[in-house]
């Protein structure tokens, strides 16, 4: 399954208005992290490229996903 492009800021809306923390990069990186207190892993998007990639966006829902009980790791 393909997913239609998304740009950097939607996705970074849809991760801060479902409660994570985002920390920006130091040094001039373009990668930022997203972590949420109730999960062990973290989410990295790359800002600046006009779409982000089809990964990052995929692992950003299933983040989401892990929050609200409905994804299962197979």
């Amino acid at each position: 399954m393909s997913l239609t492009p998304v740009p950097f800021p939607e996705v970074q809306q849809l991760l801060k208005d479902a409660g994570f923390n985002e920390r920006q990069p130091k040094g001039g990186s373009s990668h930022y992290i997203y972590y949420h207190e109730s999960l062990d892993r973290i989410v990295t998007l790359t800002k600046g490229a006009k779409r982000l990639p089809e990964y990052q966006v995929k692992d950003a829902f299933r983040a989401m996903q892990r929050l609200e009980g409905n994804y299962e790791e197979g």
